[in-house]
């Protein structure tokens, strides 16, 4: 999209049922010069979807609102990665085996409900044995 276009072209780009709103809250947010962060899923002129994070800050010139000064970040893969990660947090969350997940660095993670369950019950049991044998 050539500069010219940018300025309301973007709008094209959002499917038609959520368009009016997405330019109602931009023009809202230009009139008030509030800072704008949004989250908008587009569609590419190959047909696929994409998803975008918008973040602009007003620039006042003098008293005025100038411009809008801000990024378009394409952030497709990194939606899809978050929500695999809670799908799979999910399954691990409600098996009822021992799950626990290190980094590179060998530090914990992540242990899931059963695992501290059994942890617990592990101490509990070391602990009371501790206690009786003193």
């Amino acid at each position: 999209m050539d500069r010219v276009d940018a300025a309301q072209g973007w709008a094209a780009l959002i499917p038609a049922k959520r368009r009016e709103a997405a330019v109602a809250a931009w023009q809202a947010a230009v009139q008030r010069s509030d800072p704008i962060s949004a989250v908008y899923r587009i569609v590419r002129d190959d047909g696929s979807s994409a998803l975008l994070s918008v973040r602009t800050a007003p620039v006042i010139f003098e008293g005025r609102l100038v411009a809008h000064a801000g990024t378009v970040e394409d952030i497709t893969e990194r939606a899809a990665a978050e929500k695999a990660q809670r799908m799979l947090t999910a399954v691990f969350d409600a098996t009822t085996d021992y799950v626990i997940q290190h980094d590179t660095a060998g530090r914990m993670v992540y242990m899931n409900p059963a695992t501290l369950h059994q942890m617990h019950d592990d101490l509990a049991a070391w602990y009371r044995e501790t206690l009786s044998s003193q």
